[in-house]
C-alpha cells in the first residue's frame, strides 16, 4: 500500500502543484494545503484533497489512513513537531517524482 501511496500522492499533487497561490507542505504521510485555497476548490475536490473544517487547510492523505487520536484537536505545530515538515514544490516546474528521488539519494 506504500507504494501506491507514493504513486496517489505524486497523482494528486501534479494536478495541483501550478495553482496559482498555494503552499504544499509534507507533514509525515499527509500533504497539507493552504494559500488562496478558495479560487482552486473545485481542482483541489478533484484531486482527492479534503477540507479540515478545524485547522483551515486542505489536506491529502493515504486512502485508509486516519488520525490516530481522533476528536483530538492537533495544531500543525503539533503535527510538524511530531512528523517533520518540508515544502518540496518551491518551484513550479518540480515535479513530485524529481522530489522524492532527491529526497531518496539524500538518505
Amino acid at each position: 500500500e506504500a507504494a501506491g501511496y507514493g504513486d496517489a500522492l505524486a497523482q494528486a499533487l501534479a494536478s495541483i502543484i501550478g495553482l496559482e497561490g498555494l503552499t504544499i507542505e509534507i507533514c509525515g504521510a499527509w500533504a497539507w494545503i493552504s494559500g488562496n485555497t478558495r479560487v482552486h476548490r473545485e481542482k483541489l475536490k478533484a484531486a482527492g484533497c479534503r477540507w479540515a473544517p478545524a485547522k483551515q487547510l486542505w489536506y491529502y492523505r493515504p486512502a485508509g489512513w486516519r488520525a490516530c487520536k481522533r476528536g483530538a484537536e492537533c495544531s500543525m505545530d503539533d503535527i510538524r513537531a511530531k512528523y517533520g515538515s518540508a515544502r518540496p514544490y518551491a518551484g513550479k516546474r518540480r515535479s513530485p517524482i524529481a522530489a522524492e528521488r532527491r529526497d531518496a539519494a539524500d538518505a
